[in-house]
């Protein structure tokens, strides 16, 4: 029979396994990221796409939709961010009104809609990530 220590040096090795490092937080965010983009590429072009508007110097906002694999600073910590472009406009301010609205404009909340929809979906695509980079179960 092994002694207490051996056991607890068993389970702490067993524990580690399913606790991922910080490149795999990336990889598992970033699958959740991607499934946000998505959601609020789909709710964005829903309700504020206008077809046949000139592209050629601003995108349409719906396709200004970004996930990235880095925090919001840039770094790498195991997070991962979906936005609006800001280059050559500011893509995430013109979201930012259409979603809560102005003194001019009511609100949609189109993007508190994509979020809370998503989340399912956001989950789904983070766990099997995580399963496929630790192989199995968290509990």
């Amino acid at each position: 029979m092994a002694s207490l220590d051996e056991q607890l040096q068993h389970y702490f090795s067993q524990v580690k396994k399913k606790v991922p490092n910080k490149a795999q937080q990336q990889v598992i965010t970033k699958a959740g990221a991607d499934q946000l983009r998505d959601s609020y590429f789909q709710a964005t072009k829903s309700k504020h796409y206008r077809y046949g508007r000139n592209t050629s110097h601003v995108k349409h906002l719906a396709d200004a939709v970004v996930a990235d694999d880095h925090d919001v600073d840039g770094y790498a910590t195991g997070s991962s961010t979906v936005g609006f472009e800001k280059d050559p406009i500011n893509h995430a301010r013109i979201a930012l009104f259409l979603n809560n609205g102005t003194v001019h404009i009511k609100g949609d909340h189109f993007i508190d809609t994509a979020i809370q929809s998503s989340k399912d979906k956001v989950l789904a695509a983070e766990y099997a990530k995580y399963k496929a980079l630790t192989g199995g179960d968290p509990h």
